[in-house]
């Protein structure tokens, strides 16, 4: 069992775990860029390149989404992130929400495009104004870390939440985080605790990761070292390095290193 000690080391990290927060993050805004049921008609999604051309040649925001897509991801076609970024362009003038959350992912990292925060932002204000999921998270993202826009913790968390309320697990996790180190909201272990436990259950290894912490600690929990095995565990499995890295620190009966309590930063 972890000493009080121990405990206060854990909470004196989570300052430094911004900056895991940031490393991550990439991974998880690139998670949204799958397309699902709303990109396209079954006919667009399951069709062949070629018929895809011939449809977004007649204009279809949702074959010119669906060619953005395969341009990026290389599923097809020879990846070309210029093509990419094109016709997802095309596609959001026309209001596609999707095209637009994932133009502005390509303007956010700088992928087949000049890096441009403020593009990124904007794209995104388009897609969550037509209600996307997806977008309205990424914002949230955008906001806490200041990307475009004046850093807003307290905007990141309310958009954070229209995310996790649609049980999304990355803003789950994200809402999780800012609750447990008092970002834009007052600080709360026990609902951090839940909010991670939400979406550990949906399978996002992140956020088993960090649930595993919360047990080992009794952070907004009773302490369980069985529990947080279990969870270290799931999330290994998924190929979560952090997570395996602990679960063998912990069935050899050593203390965890220092590197790996900041597992709540996601």
């Amino acid at each position: 069992m972890f000493s009080k000690s121990h405990y206060s080391l854990f909470l004196a990290l989570a300052i430094f775990a911004l900056s895991q927060f940031a490393f991550s993050q990439e991974k998880q805004v690139q998670e949204v860029v799958t397309p699902t049921a709303d990109w396209a008609p079954t006919s667009i999604r399951t069709s062949g390149t070629s018929n895809v051309y011939n449809i977004a040649a007649q204009g279809s925001p949702a074959a010119l989404a669906r060619l953005g897509f395969r341009y990026q991801t290389g599923k097809g076609v020879k990846k070309d992130l210029v093509k990419a970024a094109d016709y997802y362009r095309q596609a959001a003038d026309q209001g596609h929400p999707a095209a637009s959350n994932n133009l502005g992912y390509l303007y956010q990292y700088g992928l087949g495009v000049e890096k441009d925060y403020q593009k990124a932002l904007s794209y995104y204000r388009k897609a969550a104004a037509q209600d996307s999921t997806s977008a309205i998270f990424n914002l949230a993202y955008l906001y806490h870390h200041g990307l475009g826009v004046e850093r807003d913790d307290a905007e990141a968390v309310r958009l954070y939440r229209r995310s996790a309320a649609r049980n999304h697990a990355l803003g789950q996790n994200n809402l999780g985080y800012m609750y447990f180190n008092g970002l834009g909201v007052e600080r709360d272990v026990a609902i951090a605790t839940r909010l991670f436990r939400k979406s550990a259950s949906s399978g996002y290894a992140p956020a088993q990761n960090n649930l595993a912490y919360q047990y080992l600690v009794g952070s907004g929990t009773r302490a369980s070292q069985k529990k947080a095995e279990r969870w270290f565990r799931r999330a290994a499995r998924q190929g979560h390095e952090p997570s395996r890295e602990a679960l063998l620190q912990l069935e050899k009966g050593e203390q965890l290193p220092e590197r790996t309590v900041v597992a709540v930063s996601q």
